[in-house]
């Protein structure tokens, strides 16, 4: 759920890093945007999902694990 809130760029940045393995150079080049914004987007998704997840959970976030494309978050 908290993806889908995520701004459509970000989203997408997300995504082919994440489930596609994509690089920031690789994205950047696919996008026609620089490696800068691409790791901005990134770093702003991460932290969107962080607080996202904390707000809806309570737990504290510890990180992400990406298995195929399943998305399994790990809480401390």
């Amino acid at each position: 759920q908290g993806l889908d809130e995520l701004p459509e760029r970000r989203r997408e940045i997300f995504e082919l890093k994440t489930f596609q393995g994509l690089t920031n150079p690789q994205i950047a080049k696919n996008l026609s945007i620089s490696v800068n914004t691409v790791k901005n987007h990134y770093y702003h998704s991460n932290k969107f999902l962080r607080e996202y997840l904390r707000e809806k959970t309570g737990a504290e976030f510890v990180g992400l694990v990406v298995i195929g494309h399943q998305l399994f978050v790990i809480f401390g």
